[in-house]
This record gives structure tokens, sequence and C-alpha cells, in this order.
């Protein structure tokens, strides 16, 4: 499953953005675990989980679904 329903709330199209895991050295925050962002590019809703397909799975979720 690699394509993104439209958005739930608007119907706008989505994008999905993956982070790496990476340090911070300039600043002193803890290092990042990386993760994975799915967002409508209308309504900026999203939502955000640790993996790819996670993400994904998750968007094109609806109400009335049976989650597997």
């Amino acid at each position: 499953m690699t394509e993104l329903k439209p958005c739930p709330f608007c119907g706008g199209e989505a994008f999905i953005r993956v982070i790496p895991p990476h340090k911070h050295f300039l600043v002193n925050m803890p290092d990042y675990k990386g993760g994975a962002f799915v967002e409508c590019v209308n309504c900026s809703c999203g939502i955000a989980e640790d993996t790819k397909e996670e993400a994904i799975k998750a968007w094109n979720r609806r109400v009335g679904e049976v989650a597997s």
C-alpha cells in the first residue's frame, strides 16, 4: 500500500515526508529516532508514525473500517 488517499477532512492531496534518524550537534537536544509524516497540502492536517508504512496505513484508515 503506497498510494495515499485524499484528505479525510477537505479532500485535498496528501504527501509523505520521511525524516531519518539523526543527531543534534549544535544544540543540547536528544538524538532523533526518525519518523514519517503524512500531511494534506490544503488544510495541513497530518499524522505521524515511526515508519513510512505505518504512516500510510494510519492516513488511509477511515472511520468505520476495521483496523488490521
